[in-house]
């Protein structure tokens, strides 16, 4: 039994505050543009065109199949990986951790783009097909509903398998262990006793994958739209495209509909752990591993054959590209040239500016969101409130609406504000819309953690007298700290990288990384575009190799 204790009330006020101010002041003027147009006042003309349209209904049924499905890829992979790397005897297990990072971080529309290459009608595999058929022939076309649920399914597994990393990597080996001194099989140990243990982490990442799906506008927009297959954020993007005052009271109330499937998920979540247990969070001990015998080559060859095709490759084939003097070049020894990276480091102001302007606000969503998704997680977890409840659910609408509309809601607030700051056109701006976009990414990590965080500890020392701050530094930090590593990177990097939010809100001189990429790609310097986001991964792959060799390692599973 969990002790549960009364929250402070300045504790109360200041998350209250923060997620008022970040997400539901925006929230609440977008819906009441759905409502309200300059021209008629208060009429519900919207809302009839919104329901009583056929397409609503048809964009809502692609956009939850694909969705689900997108999710059931990412699940099923992310989840065999985490066991693999946590709980088995697979060699050279970094591979599989290096290549999982640089997914998170390599741009969405970068990694469609690269995809589209590899599998589009005229791509690189189908030309070699037809090649070696000696007639044009068309092994699959990723164009349609099909290779936006593959590609969504490939780019959110991550999620799924850091937070299934972590919660494996928490079960003590003896809780399996007793199971085998009865004589039990291992796959039933691993049915029964593993992936029960682990289920917060599984929900937890799942419903990152499911939420990140809805809310992708990326790969629909360059798989599915050209095909004719239209989804919820593809379909909000051409309200928003034939902007007016009607127009834009459709896109609010579409983009409520997003918000309401995104809270569906978290609710399913909620009453699926709801009468579950899970606390097996102790003093960290080595996980008891799995010995996958003659198998244990041959399926390393394969799983690293895969995520070098699905990772690696669209990274080779964008560092090939930079080398390039000029897109559709052919590469050779003669064309190599190294001018787009001097370009870029030395002649490209803009890129300065970009990096630091990316690196304050990721650092400041990071170190704002973990403190506040913490709060929120424990209070859910000892059962305080309903109040950090609606929080968290709150707090994942955000994250499930297209980066355009976000931006739209908070460019609503901030243009005519009811509350008198003037931050409308500054970097703040965009830092309270980042903090709003990506509290849903720790607060799930944290979620999960406490879920599994053992009472014992904190309930003998608070009987012991021990003061609650005292309980909370020495008992439930150390061991979450897995998890707050895995939250703090995934808000660090996706908010380094991110496009679609800061495109709408940035100004002449706070350009970021995301935007300065974006920039130079619609220009048609594909070349510098790619120079960049190269150097951008080499960053990245640098980074995570001297986290390695530090004490700061454990978001990566496996030694």
């Amino acid at each position: 039994m969990r002790l549960a204790t009364k929250e402070k009330p300045v504790t109360l006020a200041v998350v209250g505050a923060v997620l008022a101010l970040t997400t539901a002041y925006p929230l609440i003027r977008l819906l009441l543009a759905g409502f309200f147009t300059p021209i008629e006042g208060f009429t519900l003309a919207p809302l009839l065109q919104v329901v009583f349209q056929k397409a609503t209904w048809t964009v809502l049924y692609n956009t939850v199949v694909v969705s689900l499905a997108a999710t059931a890829i990412s699940s099923i992979l992310g989840i065999t990986l985490a066991w693999l790397v946590v709980k088995s005897d697979l060699p050279c297990k970094s591979v599989i951790n290096i290549a999982t990072l640089l997914f998170l971080f390599l741009p969405p529309y970068v990694h469609g783009l690269a995809w589209l290459q590899l599998w589009g009608p005229v791509g690189w595999f189908n030309q070699l097909a037809s090649f070696i058929a000696g007639k044009k022939i068309v092994l699959w076309n990723v164009y349609g509903l099909d290779g936006t649920i593959l590609l969504l399914g490939l780019l959110h597994y991550p999620f799924v398998y850091m937070t299934t990393a972590t919660a494996l990597g928490n079960i003590p080996p003896e809780e399996e262990e007793v199971a085998f001194t009865y004589g039990v099989s291992r796959s039933r140990v691993v049915r029964r006793v593993t992936l029960p243990l682990a289920l917060p982490g599984i929900a937890a990442g799942s419903i990152l994958a499911f939420v990140s799906s809805v809310g992708n506008f990326g790969i629909p927009a360059l798989v599915a739209l050209p095909a004719g297959k239209i989804l919820l954020t593809t379909y909000i993007f051409q309200q928003v495209v034939g902007f007016s005052s009607i127009s834009f009271a459709r896109v609010s109330l579409l983009a409520t509909l997003g918000a309401m499937l995104a809270i569906t998920g978290m609710m399913v979540q909620n009453l699926f752990l709801k009468h579950q247990h899970f606390t097996v969070l102790t003093k960290k001990t080595a996980p008891l591993y799995y010995s996958l015998g003659r198998v244990r080559i041959p399926l390393a060859v394969f799983l690293y054959s895969f995520l070098a095709c699905a990772t690696i490759a669209p990274l080779i084939a964008m560092f090939l590209n930079s080398l390039l003097p000029a897109y559709g070049v052919p590469l050779t020894l003669e064309t190599i040239t190294l001018k787009n990276y001097r370009f870029i480091l030395a002649d490209l102001n803009a890129t300065r500016r970009a990096i630091a302007t990316s690196f304050i606000l990721a650092g400041g969503t990071t170190l704002i969101t973990i403190p506040l998704s913490f709060v929120v997680a424990r209070g859910i977890a000892e059962k305080r409130s309903k109040f950090y409840l609606w929080v968290d659910r709150l707090g994942t609408i955000p994250y499930t609406l297209p980066g355009t509309v976000l931006a739209l809601a908070v460019i609503l607030a901030w243009v005519d504000p009811w509350i008198p700051i003037p931050i409308y056109g500054s970097i703040v701006m965009i830092l309270l819309a980042y903090i709003a976009r990506f509290f849903t990414l720790a607060a799930r990590n944290l979620t999960a953690g406490f879920a599994q965080l053992n009472p014992s500890y904190t309930e003998v020392a608070r009987v012991l007298g021990i003061r609650p701050w005292q309980c909370l530094w020495k008992i439930s930090l150390p061991l979450l700290r897995p998890n707050i590593q895995n939250a703090a990177l995934l808000v660090f990097i996706t908010a380094l990288t991110e496009l679609t939010v800061s495109s709408l809100l940035w100004i002449s001189g706070s350009e970021t990384i995301g935007v300065t990429i974006y920039n130079l790609e619609a220009a048609g310097y594909t070349t510098y575009s790619t120079a960049f986001a190269t150097l951008v991964v080499l960053f990245f792959g640098v980074f995570f190799l001297l986290l390695k060799r530090t004490r700061l390692q454990t978001f990566l599973p496996g030694r």
